[in-house]
């Protein structure tokens, strides 16, 4: 059913999947809640949820007047050797969090892995706003790389995302132990620090040299630079966990994240594709300097 997001945006149908977005909001915070409200055993909410589910797949099937006949070789095959890269990327770059689960909890305590646990979260806008500007720009760097303002236009972008996303990173740094203790319980208030470290990975959350490969074509550096991260990321848990304890699996986290960031930028420049021409480094540095300075002053602070 995400299929219809894009399809009103390749259709620059804007209006109608702010509609669309708004609608989801509403019906998913309705199922996952009004069953709840009315007393209702949790099941009712899975079952609401899987109804939505189950009606919105009906509506997308409405939006495909010709799908494609997957008994076509020249459909399946052409779909899956630029789309195998893409789903392996996105299987070895979101596997190893949960292979270092099981890592940490046979190496931890039950009371610190719950703590581990409920800190490891990302706030949702963070990744949404990220998600969403990776998506236009793999889409405009298909189809206007060779543009004259090409470079210029991806700069302001940048800038604006850059203003979105940072000051809200810095602020909940700052407050995350109030919103630990207020929306939980001063239990997890420990959690905050679990919170905190895995926000730094803002700063390589915006930065889309991932965007502009996929956009020309290079879906398979994508895949390499994710069996990159998955074996840092495995590596770095194993490591700093009994050095450090949970703090320390969330530090591997992070670094496998830049760690993958970083080996594509260098796929960048090995295709002659000026990777620092995309940001704007003069707000990227302050923003950066910002965050570290909020994050060393909640560390320090408490």
């Amino acid at each position: 059913s995400t299929l219809i997001e894009y399809i009103y945006y390749l259709n620059k149908s804007y209006k109608k999947l702010i509609v669309w977005g708004a609608i989801n909001l509403l019906v998913y915070t309705s199922c996952a809640t009004l069953p709840l409200i009315m007393g209702l055993p949790f099941e009712y909410t899975l079952y609401a949820l899987a109804g939505f589910g189950i009606i919105k797949f009906g509506f997308t099937l409405t939006f495909i007047e010709h799908p494609f006949n997957f008994h076509k070789s020249q459909y399946f095959k052409p779909l899956l050797h630029y789309n195998w890269p893409i789903i392996s990327s996105l299987l070895f770059g979101t596997g190893y969090i949960y292979l270092a689960n099981f890592i940490l909890k046979a190496q931890v305590s039950d009371q610190d892995f719950n703590i581990f646990r409920y800190g490891s979260r990302e706030f949702p806008l963070f990744m949404v706003l990220a998600n969403s500007f990776s998506i236009v720009l793999g889409g405009l760097s298909a189809e206007k790389y060779n543009a004259v303002d090409y470079w210029s236009n991806l700069r302001k972008s940048h800038r604006r995302l850059l203003h979105q996303i940072m000051p809200l990173a810095c602020l909940f740094i700052l407050s995350s132990q109030f919103i630990f203790a207020t929306l939980f319980s001063e239990t997890f208030i420990p959690s905050a620090v679990i919170f905190n470290i895995l926000t730094l990975t803002v700063v390589a959350r915006v930065l889309f040299p991932q965007s502009i490969l996929l956009g020309l074509g290079n879906a398979r550096i994508s895949f390499y630079a994710s069996i990159f991260e998955f074996a840092v990321g495995l590596l770095m848990v194993v490591v700093l966990t009994p050095i450090f304890g949970i703090a320390g699996a969330a530090c591997g986290l992070v670094l496998a994240y830049f760690a993958e960031k970083s080996l594509l930028i260098y796929f960048c420049y090995k295709q002659h594709i000026p990777f620092h021409k995309s940001i704007d480094h003069k707000w990227l540095i302050i923003y950066t300097i910002l965050l570290l300075f909020c994050f060393l002053w909640s560390m320090f602070s408490n």
